[in-house]
């Protein structure tokens, strides 16, 4: 399946392209989430709306834990929803929790 990275939503990614991401990317947030859990589902209208309003000065993806095992080892996921924060390649800063909207904006607009 090909990914399509000019979408304005977030997206999910396979950590096969991770690095890619980063890469093509100079700001990405990465919210690591796992398929039914009601804390990464309910986050999924607030990283939407941050993607949206961000687009395309930011790229805003998606990880699902258990579909990813190498890199939620990577990064020691043990809570979520995780977002983690990435300038040029590396990583800035993070997140752990279902927080408000004005929070996850905040801490990204600290790195614009």
């Amino acid at each position: 399946m090909k990914l399509n990275f000019f979408n304005k939503k977030a997206v999910f990614i396979q950590e096969k392209d991770f690095d890619r991401i980063l890469e093509e990317h100079p700001l990405v947030v990465v919210v690591f989430v796992i398929s039914g859990c009601n804390l990464s589902y309910r986050i999924r209208s607030i990283i939407n709306k941050l993607a949206d309003e961000y687009f395309p000065r930011v790229k805003v993806v998606k990880i699902d834990i258990e579909k990813n095992k190498q890199i939620t080892q990577k990064f020691e996921i043990a809570c979520l929803p995780n977002i983690f924060y990435f300038k040029q390649g590396k990583r800035v800063n993070n997140l752990v929790g279902l927080l408000p909207y004005e929070v996850i904006r905040d801490k990204l607009e600290e790195l614009l």
